[in-house]
């Protein structure tokens, strides 16, 4: 018998075999949403539980944990990216913003999505 989830996963080269059926299990089938960009999933995965799985921004994630929202992190890293529209120096830093894009800072650990069941 096999099962099958609705899922909400992003376009990644790396998500491309999981989506195409290359990988596949006899025992679950997951039928992937189509959305412009992944982050369009968040909001329904979070108020109408619409997917089965789904990837999601850990803040989206935690933000939802603290409503009360059955919903349960899974470590799966499906992509991820370092915000740096959100860095910003402290007023006494002699670091001015026009300097952050040309600064490496490997202190800082890139934001991730990972993949978040529904438990209704």
């Amino acid at each position: 018998m096999t099962v099958e989830w609705q899922a909400a996963v992003g376009r990644y080269p790396h998500t491309e075999a999981l989506r195409s059926g290359a990988i596949a299990s006899e025992k679950l089938r997951l039928v992937f949403a189509e959305m412009p960009t992944i982050n369009r999933a968040f909001a329904p995965m979070v108020r109408d539980a619409r997917f089965d799985v789904s990837e999601m921004a850990i803040a989206t994630f935690l933000q939802a944990k603290a409503f009360g929202k059955p919903l349960v992190l899974l470590p799966v890293t499906v992509a991820e990216d370092v915000n740096w529209f959100s860095v910003a120096p402290l007023p006494i830093s002699p670091i001015r913003p026009p300097m952050l894009a040309a600064m490496v800072l490997p202190e800082l650990l890139p934001v991730t999505t990972p993949l978040t069941l529904s438990l209704l």
